[in-house]
């Protein structure tokens, strides 16, 4: 009986607090929110008996009451609290004044003249207009009110506690949700926090992709449209800008003293600033080129997550981040790319890049869909050099292609700097630019892929069987394939060639060198 007394009870006192919040929406009792005259007469009362000039530490406006936490001006070492109550209706009438009451005002910044301000600062007659604008800001999805307006100086924690400009923080309420909407000395707003909102618990950003282009440009409106992005990141429910600028935030709080760079973040709250992120670049090269916001046309998300889940076929997959970048690890000039990368339930990832307009230049299926390559197989290596084709151009020079059972490396004249070499790897992820060429790589002649004509898959294949017959070894201990004008010994003919070595456990092995038609040029015997 009394837990059902209980529940009755709440369920009455949830009842009860609904409809007051209805009433308060509905106007049907004025609160000091929307009635602009009562406010100014909590305002004169106080300053009546509060006959100093006010420098204020806090205003706090509720429906019924008026608080001002100011100075105290016979000791401003101190803070004290006047306090307007709306007098009761069909009582006594009593004063509505209580004060002046002293307060620990609790300060981040101790710094107490760094945190007030004067009163007549404030324009108290945007009140009315600030609470409309805050319940359509914060779109609460049922019947919201207005419950509580603070005016303070904002606050930096970092690098050390300072205070800011004055804001309101204007707080909105239904029985589910909650916002704050906050605003200017003059009520104008300029930031929400809707993390308490139904839609911000729910969002996510790729079934809404049209919220990228509203990302973009509130970071042009903060930052502007200069070559200075490095990767944009676009997770469910935010999105990050990383940039080139310098950032000494990271430097100020002591975490790092290495360089560090800008970083913007956007939700549904808008876009902010971060504390910046290490710049590596320093000693390990730049991962990233610069472009500008305007490069991309953020448009293209929805097309560029719908090409990936159709073509990485994983039915319980979902979209769990997409980048944006122009990584320097490509072959040629590096070219704006999206990235998307996609989650099943157990975890598994699978990733599709595109060019700049959405079309797939990339696949990588999930590990338990995506068969080891046999880089030694004659038919993985013929593949191979047909990528290398259309990789680098059919013009491209080659010093080598080195071939063995983890990739392909491949030293060739760097399409970006024609007087020297660049290294670049072709593994299951593709090709990308690798750590500092060898010198090796510098020796000269050069060999184009057209010289490679003749090397066919079945041709490979006759190779390494008569090669390993000569070297007496079987199949397991094939070890490479390189394919120069540099091997072990050089082509009399001033051909290319191919070396095929073979190297047991513990490193006992041989090579054998050929001409591209077969001819056998040197033998090394284990």
């Amino acid at each position: 009986m009394r837990r059902r007394h209980f529940i009755r009870i709440r369920s009455w006192l949830v009842l009860a607090a609904a409809w007051t919040m209805v009433l308060w929406s509905n106007g049907a009792h004025a609160s000091l929110f929307d009635d602009q005259p009562a406010l100014q007469r909590a305002v004169q009362d106080i300053r009546v008996r509060a006959t100093a000039p006010l420098k204020v530490l806090a205003i706090i406006i509720e429906p019924d009451a008026l608080t001002l936490r100011v100075q105290d001006p016979y000791d401003r070492r101190h803070v004290v609290e006047w306090r307007w109550t709306t007098p009761p209706r069909g009582r006594a009438r009593r004063d509505p004044v209580s004060g002046p009451t002293p307060i620990d005002p609790n300060l981040i910044n101790p710094d107490l003249e760094a945190n007030l301000f004067a009163f007549e600062d404030i324009d108290l007659s945007a009140t009315p207009a600030l609470s409309r604008t805050a319940n359509e800001r914060a779109a609460l999805q049922d019947s919201a009110t207005v419950t509580l307006m603070e005016i303070r100086r904002s606050l930096a924690i970092l690098p050390t506690p300072t205070s800011g400009p004055v804001r309101w923080t204007v707080s909105v309420r239904s029985l589910r949700e909650s916002a704050e909407i906050v605003a200017d000395a003059h009520g104008r707003v300029v930031q929400a926090r809707l993390a308490g909102t139904l839609r911000a618990r729910s969002l996510n950003i790729f079934e809404q992709p049209e919220l990228a282009a509203e990302a973009a440009k509130a970071f042009r409106a903060e930052a502007g449209a200069e070559p200075m992005l490095r990767e944009v990141g676009i997770g469910t429910r935010s999105i990050s800008f990383l940039t080139s600028r310098r950032d000494t935030s990271l430097a100020q709080t002591g975490i790092a003293t290495l360089p560090s760079t800008a970083t913007f973040t956007w939700d549904l709250d808008g876009l902010k600033r971060v504390i910046g992120r290490v710049d590596t670049s320093a000693f390990i090269g730049p991962q990233q080129a610069p472009f500008a916001i305007d490069d991309v046309d953020w448009g293209v998300l929805a097309k560029v997550k719908t090409v990936a889940l159709q073509r990485l076929a994983m039915p319980r997959g979902a979209i769990a981040s997409v980048t944006v970048s122009r990584p320097t690890d490509q072959v040629g000039t590096p070219a704006l790319l999206w990235r998307v990368d996609v989650v099943d339930p157990k975890g598994e990832k699978g990733t599709v890049v595109a060019d700049i307009t959405g079309v797939v230049k990339q696949i990588v299926p999930p590990p338990s869909r995506r068969a080891p390559t046999n880089w030694l197989d004659p038919t993985a290596i013929a593949e191979a050099i047909g990528r290398i084709r259309a990789e680098f151009g059919p013009q491209a020079q080659f010093s080598t292609i080195l071939i063995n059972d983890r990739n392909v490396t491949i030293g060739a004249v760097d399409p970006r700097s024609p007087g020297g070499v660049a290294q670049v790897i072709l593994s299951g992820e593709g090709f990308a630019r690798f750590g500092s060429p060898s010198v090796f790589y510098s020796m000269k002649p050069y060999f184009a892929l057209s010289d490679l004509s003749g090397l066919t898959a079945e041709r490979l294949a006759e190779l390494e069987d008569e090669a390993l017959k000569r070297l007496g070894m079987p199949r397991e201990t094939l070890s490479s394939i390189t394919i120069s004008h540099n091997n072990m010994s050089r082509s009399p003919n001033g051909h290319v060639t191919l070396e095929v070595r073979a190297e047991r456990p513990g490193g006992s092995g041989g090579w054998v060198v050929y001409e591209l038609d077969g001819t056998m040029i040197a033998t090394m015997k284990p």
